[in-house]
C-alpha cells in the first residue's frame, strides 16, 4: 500500500504556522453591518498542500474541526468538509463554524486530507494549527464603538445617503435639519477610499497592465514601457506597492499576462507588435531572473494555472482570425515548439479577441471573449484539462455589441462571473453563469452606464467573498471600482470613482488598462495608467469595498 505523507505550508504572512487563514475584519464603517444586521461568520483559509514534498494537483476532500485546545479538549462547532480543486498545490476553503466560536477564547485548527476525493480513508495533518488574530477579529469586546464612539457617529459615503452643504470637515458637517456635526472634542474627518501612488514615470510607461499576487503576498506588474518599446515587470516592496519596488525589462513587446505557476514563480505571455508572443518564467517571486522562449504568432494574451499545475494560455490569432489555446508541457512553459500542438477553439469568423482564462471548480477551464463577426460574448467550457475535446461554446449576451475587454472569475459560489465591456451602449456589464458550463441560468446587469463606462474591465473576488472591478470611466476620465453588493452582482452594488488629490502625479486622465488582485493583506491593488502624466500607478484600496467613509477624529 503506497503511503501518503501530506503537509500544508504557508502561503501568505498572515500566521507564523503552517495554517494560512485569511479572515479580516474591515476597519472601516463602510465595511461594518448595519447595527440591525448581524455579520457573517465565514472566513477564508487558504493553503498549500504537498504528498512527501511533491505538489498535488486535482481534487482532494478536506476536513476541517475547531478545538479549544492544541491536543485533546473540546471540539468547538460543526465538522466542515469539503472537495476542493488544488492547482499547484494550492486551494482556497470558506469556513464557517457557526456563530459563537470566535469569541476571544483560544482556537485551534484540525486538518485531515483525502486525496484524490472519495479515495481511501483520511489522513490527520499534525500538529493542529492555533488560529491567531484574523478570523478572532470576528468578536470585539468592543465592537460597536469606533475610535470610542458609537457608530451613529459615522456616515457610510458608499449608501445612499447624501451629503451637501459645508464639505470644510475641520468646521463639520452639515446635516438635514441645519445642525452642525463638530462636538468637541471630536471632528469629522474624511477617509478616502484608498492611496494612489505613481509607481513609474520613467518615460512613456504603464499601459496594458496586468497584476497578480505572488506567493510573498506581494503585487507584480507587467507593463508596457513604449519609450524603449519593451515588457516591463515591477514587484512591489511592500502590499500597497508604494516603497522597496523593483524593476525589470523583458522583451520587446505590447499587450501582456500574468499568472503564478505550480512552482510558486510568476510566469509572464506577452505579444509583440509584429504578432509574435513569448513567454518567460521567473527564477523567484521578484522576477530579476527568468527563463525565456517564444516565437509562436498570436495577441490578446490569456494565462492561467491549469488543475494538472501547467499553463493554459489563451490568444487571439491574427492570421487565421480564431481563438486558439496552448497548454504548457511543463511547470516553466518553456521551449515553446515542444508544447502540445496550438488547438483552435473557435473559428468561423473574427473570434477571440479580448479573451480572459481561469479554472472552474470542475478543475476545467473557463474562457470569455468577444466575437466580433457577430457582436457577441461568448464563453468556452473545455471538454478536459487539455481543452482539446469536448468543449461547449456558447453565446451569452449579443445585446447591444458586448464582449470586449473581458475578464472572468470563479465566484464564492463556484459559478462564473464576467465583466466586459458593451460598446453600443457604451456601459459596463457583469454576466453571472448559471452553471459551470455558463451556457445556461445566466443573468446579466449592466451595472455602470453613466456615460461611457466600462473600458479596460478587470475583476477579482474580495476577501468577502464578492466580486470588485475595476475600470475605466472614459467620460469623467477616471479609474472607477464597482463593489458587488451580492454573488450575482445584480444588486446592491457600490461603484466609487478613486481620486487621491494628494498625490503629486494625479492628473486629469487616470484609469486606463485596469487589473485588479486581491492583495496578500485581504485589499485589492488595482495596477492602471496615468494618460495625462504617462506613468504607471497603483492603488491599494483601505478597505473591503474600496469605498470612502467619514470617521470622527480628534
Amino acid at each position: 500500500m503506497k503511503t501518503h505523507r501530506f503537509s500544508i505550508g504557508i502561503i501568505s504572512a498572515l500566521l507564523a504556522a503552517s495554517l494560512v487563514t485569511s479572515a479580516r475584519a474591515d476597519p472601516s464603517p463602510s465595511g461594518r453591518s448595519a447595527p440591525d444586521s448581524a455579520m457573517g461568520t465565514l472566513f477564508t483559509y487558504r493553503g498549500q498542500l504537498k504528498n512527501s514534498g511533491a505538489p498535488i494537483n486535482g481534487s482532494c476532500d478536506i476536513a476541517f474541526r475547531l478545538h479549544d485546545a492544541s491536543s485533546g479538549g473540546a471540539q468547538v462547532g460543526g465538522a466542515l468538509t469539503q472537495t476542493l480543486i488544488l492547482s499547484g498545490s494550492l486551494f482556497t476553503a470558506g469556513l464557517d463554524f457557526g456563530p459563537g466560536v470566535f469569541a476571544g477564547g483560544a482556537r485551534w485548527l484540525d486538518l485531515a486530507v483525502r486525496c484524490p476525493a472519495g479515495a481511501g480513508g483520511f489522513t490527520a495533518l499534525n500538529p493542529r494549527q492555533e488560529v491567531t488574530a484574523v478570523p478572532n477579529a470576528l468578536f470585539a469586546s468592543n465592537a460597536d464603538l469606533l475610535d470610542g464612539r458609537d457608530s451613529t457617529a459615522f456616515v457610510d459615503l458608499g449608501s445612499t445617503q447624501t451629503i451637501t452643504g459645508v464639505k470644510t470637515f475641520a468646521s463639520g458637517v452639515k446635516l438635514p435639519d441645519g445642525s452642525i456635526l463638530n462636538a468637541a472634542p471630536y471632528r469629522p474627518i474624511l477617509s478616502g477610499p484608498g492611496v494612489a501612488t505613481t509607481v513609474d514615470r520613467t518615460g512613456v510607461v504603464g499601459d496594458y497592465t496586468a497584476i497578480v499576487i505572488g506567493a510573498d503576498g506581494l503585487g507584480l506588474i507587467s507593463y508596457r514601457d513604449a519609450t524603449n518599446d519593451a515588457i516591463k515587470v515591477l514587484h512591489c516592496g511592500n502590499p500597497a506597492c508604494n516603497g522597496g519596488n523593483s524593476f525589470r525589462y523583458l522583451g520587446q513587446g505590447l499587450a501582456s499576462a500574468v499568472a503564478i505557476g505550480a512552482d510558486g514563480y510568476p510566469t509572464i505571455l506577452y505579444g509583440n507588435n509584429s504578432g509574435y508572443m513569448n513567454v518567460i518564467h521567473c527564477r523567484n517571486s521578484i522576477c530579476d531572473e527568468s527563463y525565456g522562449d517564444g516565437g509562436f504568432t498570436g495577441s490578446d494574451p490569456a494565462l492561467t494555472t491549469g488543475s494538472d499545475g501547467l499553463g493554459l494560455m489563451s490568444y487571439f490569432d491574427q492570421g487565421t482570425s480564431d481563438l486558439k489555446l496552448l497548454h504548457c508541457d511543463h511547470v516553466t512553459c518553456l521551449q515553446i515548439d515542444q508544447l502540445y500542438a496550438p488547438i483552435t477553439l473557435d473559428s468561423g469568423g473574427d473570434v477571440g479577441r479580448y479573451s480572459s482564462i481561469t479554472i472552474g471548480t470542475d478543475g476545467l477551464g473557463l474562457i470569455s471573449y468577444l466575437d466580433y463577426t457577430n457582436a457577441s460574448l461568448k464563453v468556452l467550457h473545455c471538454g478536459n484539462t487539455l481543452c482539446n475535446s469536448g468543449n461547449t461554446i456558447t453565446s451569452v449576451d449579443s445585446t447591444g455589441q458586448p464582449g470586449s475587454d473581458t475578464s472572468i472569475v470563479i465566484g464564492a459560489d463556484g459559478l462564473g462571473l464576467i465583466s466586459y465591456y458593451d460598446v453600443a451602449n457604451t456601459a459596463l456589464k457583469l454576466l453571472h453563469c448559471g452553471n459551470l458550463l455558463c451556457n445556461s441560468g445566466n443573468t446579466i446587469t449592466s451595472v455602470d452606464s453613466a456615460g461611457t463606462v466600462g473600458i479596460n474591465a478587470a475583476i477579482a473576488i474580495g476577501a468577502d467573498g464578492l466580486a470588485m472591478v475595476s475600470y475605466y470611466d472614459a467620460t469623467n476620465q477616471n479609474l472607477k471600482a464597482l463593489h458587488c453588493g451580492n454573488l450575482a452582482c445584480n444588486s446592491g452594488n457600490i461603484s466609487t470613482t478613486l481620486d487621491m488629490p494628494d498625490d503629486a502625479w494625479s492628473g486629469s486622465d487616470d484609469g486606463a488598462y485596469t487589473s485588479i488582485a486581491l492583495g496578500g493583506d485581504g485589499l485589492m491593488l488595482i495596477s492602471y495608467y496615468s494618460v495625462t502624466w504617462s506613468a504607471l500607478k497603483v492603488f491599494h484600496c483601505s478597505n473591503v469595498t474600496c469605498t470612502p467613509y467619514i470617521r470622527a477624529g480628534r
